[in-house]
């Protein structure tokens, strides 16, 4: 692990003596850093131009669900989703509780068809059969339904009558097709499809940096080392830039929405504040997204990637996999197998096969199944430091984003525009952008800084208001690896 000598303290003269040998002339003239840089979340969204501004510290976004619903079975009340019976028989069943909304309103109805897949049917049979919803008794959330095979009849040569021959377990999701009616008969009750509520808030992150008067004053010797600082205020400011992206990633990525009425602070301008704090990516992950298990990756690993996203209706398009070390390792491993064995002995990486470089580890993309892979290793999974620590499973984590845009309006009465689905936010509306807010606040001076304050030195503080945006997550993967 990287040392650090981080600490909470300013720029004084405790600084010098405990750091003399910044004033020393005889040491190499190059400044080196003990912790490298890489590719983070943040740094990927702001390369993206995936940035939005917007007007509230607590804002929604809503989201229409799937036209089409499988009807999850509950007990019929002997321990089966669906008893076996005679061919032809009618079959009665009870829809889980869970498929009812508030008011108690059922996914079925008289008139629709439900399919039976052909593995609970007798093993002549090789394909699904249909029964029709005949009528519903009971009350709440606990109907029973009854429906009878549309195929019932064995007199159609060398067709096998519908039949429950395996009982249909509990929890088992049913689909459910077209219906089926009579000529004369009355219109059926319609459906409806209510909306999904998602809520996000902004937090605030802040950082400061004191310097002591005369302190830039002193020279040292790092002012004349590469990769050094001309001044101290550099320096810090350098600092402050860099750990307020620290703080801004860890929100971004971990952030946990509010629910503690004990979390508030006294403000400067009277009255006590709540202290904001939304959903970080992996918050909305970890509550709405599918999850991939693995143990060790292959190239069939990515197929089953395909799988989830048809079950969310994702065809095709740009799909970011940001990963930890450990997962990403193994997926170029996978690809290089791949590459291995399909390239004919050709090096595809080379200048000479360059059309394929894709595949290698320059571009980081790949393609399969129709979708176009970006395959980043975000080192904020493996820093040591931080995520990277042993106690944590960041390494062996991978999140998939289908990259695409989401319509949202921003404001009452506002026309909807378009902004991608993972999105940096930040508080910004009537002239006051909260994105990005440094300023120096100087005491008495030597810099010509305007005197705000009688101490002999300055301040540089720093503050950003944001969050993360996203919409549809259940289109989204969180990969997780098993032991």
């Amino acid at each position: 692990m990287a040392d650090s000598n981080k600490v909470v303290a300013n720029y004084n003269a405790t600084f010098n003596s405990i750091y003399a040998n910044q004033y020393e002339p005889q040491v190499w003239k190059t400044l080196y850093d003990r912790y490298g840089d890489g590719l983070k979340v943040f740094d990927f969204l702001q390369l993206a131009g995936n940035v939005v501004g917007v007007a509230n510290r607590d804002f929604h976004h809503f989201e229409r669900g799937a036209y089409e619903r499988l009807v999850k079975l509950a007990d019929s009340g002997s321990g089966n989703g669906i008893d076996t019976g005679a061919g032809g028989a009618d079959i009665t069943f009870k829809a889980d509780t869970t498929m009812y909304d508030s008011d108690n309103n059922p996914p079925l109805r008289v008139g629709d068809v439900i399919v039976i897949p052909a593995s609970y049917q007798p093993a002549a049979v090789k394909k699904p059969r249909n029964y029709r919803v005949m009528s519903s008794t009971g009350s709440g959330n606990a109907l029973t339904f009854t429906a009878t095979p549309v195929l019932g009849d064995s007199g159609i040569s060398g067709v096998t009558n519908s039949q429950i021959s395996t009982a249909v377990p509990i929890g088992t999701e049913l689909m459910v097709a077209d219906t089926l009616y009579a000529a004369g008969t009355g219109q059926p009750t319609g459906k409806r499809y209510g909306l999904y509520r998602r809520s996000h808030k902004l937090g605030i992150s802040k950082e400061s940096k004191g310097i002591e008067g005369g302190q830039v004053a002193l020279k040292q010797y790092q002012e004349d080392m590469k990769n050094g600082f001309s001044t101290l205020t550099n320096q810090a400011m350098l600092e402050l830039e860099f750990e307020l992206n620290k703080q801004i990633e860890y929100k971004m990525l971990l952030s946990e929405p509010d629910d503690n009425s004990s979390l508030v602070e006294t403000s400067q301008f009277g009255g006590s504040t709540s202290i904001n704090s939304g959903r970080g990516i992996y918050q909305w992950m970890d509550e709405l997204a599918q999850e991939l298990s693995y143990t060790s990756w292959d190239i069939d690993t990515f197929d089953s990637i395909k799988d989830l996203f048809l079950s969310q209706g994702v065809t095709s398009g740009n799909v970011l996999m940001g990963m930890g070390s450990n997962l990403n390792r193994e997926v170029e491993n996978s690809l290089l197998d791949y590459l291995k064995s399909y390239s004919g002995g050709t090096d595809l990486t080379s200048d000479v096969g360059k059309s394929m470089k894709a595949v290698g580890f320059q571009p980081r993309e790949f393609y399969k199944n129709s979708f176009n892979f970006l395959l980043c290793e975000f080192v904020s999974f493996s820093n040591p430091n931080s995520l990277g620590a042993s106690a944590y499973d960041f390494k062996d984590l991978g999140m998939i984003v289908p990259l695409k845009d989401v319509p949202v309006q921003m404001e009452k009465g506002a026309k909807a525009k378009y902004i991608p689905n993972l999105s940096y936010v930040h508080l910004n509306h009537n002239g006051e952008n909260r994105q990005r807010v440094m300023a120096t606040v100087a005491g008495m001076n030597g810099l010509g800084y305007q005197v705000t304050n009688q101490y002999d030195g300055q301040n540089i503080w720093a503050l950003s208001e944001c969050g993360v945006f996203m919409a549809a997550v259940n289109q989204n993967i969180l990969v997780r690896k098993t032991t």
